[in-house]
């Protein structure tokens, strides 16, 4: 909404006297005062006398315009005022506040770092792609599968941006800044880089979506698009969230570079 209460109060600024005149804006929005109609039509400006009327901006004049305005504000400009006041308002509060960022708001505000990644498996066929969002609680991963065989798959973060076929063990060890133990639902985990389990129909469709708290697109030791990169792997078995290094997941199946967007 802001960008709108902008261009407004933008256009009432410049606008002529007579296009700010109340009754003008009436005749715009539909309300009380309208163009009278004739039998060929709408009456033109020319042949009106009372185009515009005398309002509280001034007199209408002989050439049409009107003259000697009043300084006395318009309800519309100060509604305008009001409302571009009250958006600058919350923008600095929002901002002011600790750990708090602006939203992404087209035109007034920077998109978030995000990412991509295309997966492919050990054929170099494509088999899913995924979006990652940095939001204020951690990156928001969204990611689709196609052609997998059914059943629950772990997924994971691994530490090097490189997916060499048809093993893919160019993409190291999962992404783990902290040295931590693997597995979700181990007292000394997790790994930054474990996520949930995929679940994939009978048709070989997954969807996942995750917000993984302890990475960034941002820049830093738990970086995801910092150093030599990161890959996201999907293995072919379960991760039972608590067995260390891996969560007993199987071969990986399909990996992808997690690549910077833009």
């Amino acid at each position: 909404m802001l960008p709108v209460f902008l261009l407004v109060g933008s256009w009432f600024e410049s606008a002529p006297v007579w296009a700010r005149s109340e009754r003008w804006i009436g005749h715009r929005t539909g309300s009380s005062w309208r163009s009278r109609v004739s039998g060929s039509g709408v009456q033109s400006r020319a042949n009106s006398t009372a185009w515009p009327p005398a309002n509280s901006f001034g007199a209408a004049s002989s050439d049409g315009m009107a003259s000697t305005p009043s300084t006395a504000p318009h309800p519309l400009r100060s509604s305008v005022v009001t409302a571009s006041m009250w958006a600058g308002g919350m923008i600095a509060i929002t901002l002011a506040l600790p750990g708090c960022s602006m939203p992404y708001i087209p035109g007034v505000t920077s998109p978030p770092p995000s990412a991509g990644v295309t997966l492919r498996d050990a054929n170099g066929r494509e088999v899913g792609n995924a979006v990652l969002v940095q939001e204020d609680g951690g990156v928001r991963v969204l990611l689709d599968v196609k052609g997998l065989t059914p059943g629950t798959k772990a997924v994971h973060v691994h530490e090097v941006g490189r997916c060499d076929p048809p093993s893919f063990e160019s993409a190291g060890a999962h992404f783990n800044p902290t040295r931590a133990e693997h597995g979700l639902e181990n007292p000394r985990g997790p790994h930054a880089g474990d996520l949930p389990n995929l679940t994939v129909d009978a048709t070989g469709q997954g969807h996942l979506e995750f917000t993984a708290t302890r990475v960034n697109l941002k820049q830093g030791a738990a970086s995801l698009l910092d150093g030599s990169g990161t890959a996201l792997i999907v293995h072919e078995s379960p991760d039972d969230m608590r067995t260390d290094p891996t969560g007993n997941s199987g071969p990986r199946i399909a990996c992808g570079v997690v690549n910077r967007a833009g």
